[in-house]
């Protein structure tokens, strides 16, 4: 078997004979799979499938229950790509000051993107068949019921997701911070926009800031790609 001919640059990466350089195609896909997944959970909370924010009740998945099902299952997996590659790309941004934080908020974040998930789609799941005409409408409403008084195989995963998310996400944006990688602002403002999702904003108003929020990772995105 041949090798592969490679050059080692200046600054220790390596780069193909045909002049490609596999790392910084790696730091760019991380970027666009970051842009795609935050525009994507910024837009289902735009539309909303899954009906208002926190519906949990029989009455309200019923009406909308395969829109809902779906869009859980989009926003599940949007979550959990947001959650890694918003590490990666922090990560390739953070090459000096703010090393430990970078890496330490991206196994957090990480780790809270995909337990959210598991917990937004497991409820999803449960939803849809317990709304499902094949099941009594008493004993449908019955089971969501239950699962709303019992939140601890459902609703307390995605939210301990959802928290570990929150840390990491502080915990990167202080590493950027620190290196001075992205402007100072953006990063600030990325930071009150996070813990404003505690600050007993509702409804629509944390749609709009969850919005904000991932339009502000598609920018980082942008310069995570620019400066692969």
């Amino acid at each position: 078997m041949t090798a592969t001919p490679t050059t080692t640059q200046a600054d220790g990466s390596t780069v193909l004979a045909d002049g490609t350089d596999p790392a910084r195609a790696r730091r760019r896909v991380a970027a666009v799979g970051l842009g795609l997944g935050a525009l994507t959970i910024a837009g289902l909370l735009v539309t909303t499938p899954w009906g208002e924010r926190n519906a949990t009740s029989y009455d309200e998945i019923a009406p909308v229950r395969d829109a809902a099902w779906a869009g859980m299952l989009a926003d599940g997996i949007a979550f959990a790509v947001v959650g890694l590659l918003f590490s990666m790309t922090v990560l390739s941004l953070v090459r000096g000051r703010g090393r430990v934080p970078a890496l330490v908020g991206a196994i957090v974040t990480s780790l809270g993107g995909l337990l959210f998930a598991m917990g937004s789609f497991a409820f999803a799941s449960l939803a849809w068949y317990a709304t499902s005409s094949a099941i009594p409408v008493d004993a449908g409403k019955a089971l969501m019921a239950y699962a709303a008084e019992n939140p601890q195989h459902g609703f307390v995963p995605a939210m301990v997701g959802f928290l570990l998310f929150t840390v990491g996400s502080l915990l990167l944006a202080a590493s950027l911070l620190r290196s001075r990688a992205v402007p100072l602002a953006a990063v600030i403002v990325f930071a009150v926009l996070t813990l404003s999702q505690f600050a007993g904003v509702e409804g629509r108003g944390l749609d709009f800031v969850q919005i904000a929020l991932m339009l502000l990772l598609t920018g980082l995105a942008v310069v995570g790609f620019r400066r692969s």
